[in-house]
Order: C-alpha cells, then structure tokens, then sequence
C-alpha cells in the first residue's frame, strides 16, 4: 500500500500518493481506529472518521482530538454550557412576555381543561408515581422496558375526584391498553382492583 499521510486538519499531503485513486487506510481522527475508505468515498470529501459516533462526536465539540483543531463556532459546538446563572437572568428577562395573550400563538384560552390537567405537574407527579409502585411492569402482560402508561381504574372523565388518588391508577402498556382496556374499562375494574389487593395496596 503506497504511503498515505494527512495533516492535522485531515487534508491530505503533497508529495505522497493521493488515496482518490486506490482507496486507502486511513486512521480515525476521534479514537484512532484504522479503517478502509473507498476511492469513491473520498470523492465525496469523507475519510476522517470512522463511524458516524465519531463524526457525531467531533461535530458536537464533546471531544478534542489532538491531531484536530475546531474552529470557532457557538458555545454548543465548542461544548460550553450556560451557568445556572445566567438561566436565573434569562428566565427573568423573558418572564411573562411571551405568556397567554401576549404570545403570538394566542388564540382566545381554547385548550382543553382536561388536556392542562393532564400535563399539569400534579398529573405528572402521579403517573410518575404509580408507575414507580408497579415496578415499571405492565399489570396485564407483564412485560417491561415498553411504552408504559398510569391508567386510571375509573374514567378520569367520570370520576374527576379520583383523578389524582394513587389506590385508582394501575400500570399497563400500549398495547393492552389499545387491545383489551380501550372502550371496556368497567369491565377490568374489578381485576385491577383485585390486583391492588393483592399487593397490599388497597384492602376490602
């Protein structure tokens, strides 16, 4: 393999072969690795790293190579982050200014009370906290590590007084929920409820 050499910037030096002709093996700029390019590959402009992680890596500024010099760009880029701060000046200077009517996207306080209760931090709080209870475990299928939801026993529409009580919420995943659950909730509330009793959760 004819001799090969890159500067510290990538670009490729007079006087050797130039590797858009045969290819090349060329080591990664990131984490050193060798690997092989194709000479079309290099047409393109690539051949500094070796996978996309790399890549990702030093477009990002999360890694300084010593053979790579980064230009000067924005504070994401060269890794530097605000200090709690400046985010106390921010969100003071931006308190209130672009909230309710005096947003651009204002359109008369149509959302739906039920949608702020449910991304409200209340709301959060409790599915949060059934989910820690069941153990992050579908009480159907029994499956874990999948799209998992805190379910309420009663309607959250017919019972809004049970909305936030943790002895009417139960752990169950998508597909359960759009399988069996959906459109038949009366009819599991007993097998959730004998399910909390059986942990200890509630007692009859």
């Amino acid at each position: 393999m004819p001799t090969i050499k890159r500067d510290n910037k990538g670009r490729f030096l007079k006087g050797f072969v130039s590797p858009k002709k045969i290819g090349a093996d060329l080591n990664c700029l990131i984490c050193n690795k060798s690997f092989h390019i194709k000479p079309s590959a290099i047409k393109k402009g690539q051949g500094r790293y070796c996978s996309m992680l790399c890549r990702n890596i030093a477009f990002k500024g999360q890694h300084h190579s010593k053979n790579t010099e980064f230009k000067k760009g924005s504070f994401a880029r060269l890794g530097i982050r605000h200090t709690e701060k400046s985010k106390q000046k921010m969100s003071i200077s931006r308190k209130g200014k672009r909230m309710g009517k005096l947003n651009n996207r204002w359109k008369g306080g149509i959302t739906p009370i039920n949608h702020k209760i449910r991304t409200s931090a209340e709301f959060l709080n409790w599915a949060k906290t059934i989910k820690e209870r069941d153990n992050f475990e579908c009480q159907i299928c029994g499956k874990v590590g999948i799209f998992l939801h805190s379910n309420h026993i009663k309607k959250f529409c017919d019972y809004p007084e049970l909305r936030f009580d943790l002895k009417n919420g139960i752990t169950i995943c998508r597909d359960c929920d759009n399988k069996w659950v959906k459109f038949h909730e009366e009819q599991w509330e007993s097998y959730f409820n004998f399910n909390l009793m059986v942990r200890g959760v509630i007692y009859g």
